[in-house]
């Protein structure tokens, strides 16, 4: 399943560039929770699964520098055969200019998304969510909570894939969120699994997208 990861990394790399770096409060993994100073989040570390706050070792040389680079929390689960990471970008953007973005910039992320996934792997099956209006449901829940506020995914993809190495299932919920008070995070929940084991790992993933909260403090 790692050739799979290392396409889809980049195809995520690609559509959400990259920023300079700024020094933050090194990530805290407990036994059940995982926060994350850089990129504004925490959430819930699921029974059974090991958490690290980048690629295993075991995974890195499979992965592109530039996919390596976006992963701040990787989630594994390695007799379930199942992987959730947490990718990553900052941008130095008010999210009063994400709101501008029209429509149209969205539905094209989106379809590039599948365009480029297309270019590598066959789909069996292959839904997709786009929900703009959730960016504007995620401003009004940081207003009343800056501090701890729920972000909502305003893109849910989740595709079966065919590949020489068998069939396997990606899901992709990305997120918006405004940071560091003048800035914008990025994070996107990948959940990857081969496909005759990936509903039995969705209630980690469920847990994981439940659990994800936001919170724009001063740290650094």
């Amino acid at each position: 399943m790692n050739k799979e990861l290392v396409k889809f990394a980049m195809v995520v790399a690609l559509l959400m560039g990259f920023t300079g770096c700024a020094t933050y409060p090194p990530p805290i993994i407990h036994s059940a929770k995982a926060t994350n100073f850089k990129y504004q989040y925490s959430v819930n570390i699921p029974q059974g699964w090991d958490a690290y706050t980048e690629l295993p070792k075991d995974l890195k040389g499979q992965i592109s520098s530039e996919g390596r680079k976006m992963v701040s929390l990787a989630l594994v689960n390695k007799k379930a055969k199942g992987m959730i990471l947490l990718m990553n970008n900052k941008e130095y953007t008010s999210f009063d200019k994400v709101l501008e973005k029209p429509n149209s910039h969205w539905q094209k992320a989106a379809n590039d998304l599948k365009a480029s996934m297309e270019s590598w792997a066959e789909f069996g099956s292959y839904q997709s969510d786009i929900r703009v209006e959730n960016l504007a449901a995620t401003y009004d829940n940081y207003k009343s909570n800056p501090q701890s506020f729920k972000s909502k995914a305003w893109l849910e993809v989740e595709a079966d894939v065919t590949l020489t190495m068998g069939d396997s299932t990606i899901g992709y919920d990305w997120f918006i969120h405004p940071c560091h008070k003048t800035n914008s995070c990025y994070t996107i929940v990948v959940s990857f699994s081969e496909t005759d084991k990936y509903e039995a790992n969705r209630p980690a993933l469920k847990e994981v997208l439940q659990s994800l909260m936001m919170h724009d403090i001063d740290n650094n």
